[in-house]
């Protein structure tokens, strides 16, 4: 199946299970190894770009596909799991302690 995502000859469904997979194996990485508060600081002046400045760190340190990686950390937002606040000259992600996953 990863072979069919990979090139294209997957159905629907079986490319969902891959991503599934994929993601539940990025998720892992992230929360293991502490990425976001390793990779979340970011000076202050790229703010605008914050998000995309994270999901490219993410995705040179994981070596997961740029769309599944931009997909979880929108997802993580989305959600209220991971926020950003100014520290002096930077801005620093972080997880959100009190957000409720359903």
């Amino acid at each position: 199946m990863e072979r069919g995502y990979r090139d294209g000859t997957n159905s629907e469904e079986d490319n969902l299970r891959v991503a599934g997979q994929y993601r539940l194996k990025l998720v892992h990485e992230i929360l293991s190894k502490n990425l976001i508060e390793q990779k979340g600081i970011i000076a202050a002046a790229d703010s605008t770009w914050a998000t995309d400045i994270l999901a490219q760190r993410l995705c040179k340190t994981t070596n997961f596909d740029a769309d599944i990686v931009e997909a979880t950390v929108a997802s993580f937002i989305d959600q209220g799991l991971v926020r950003t606040r100014q520290a002096g000259n930077t801005i620093e992600w972080y997880w959100n302690e009190t957000a409720s996953v359903v």
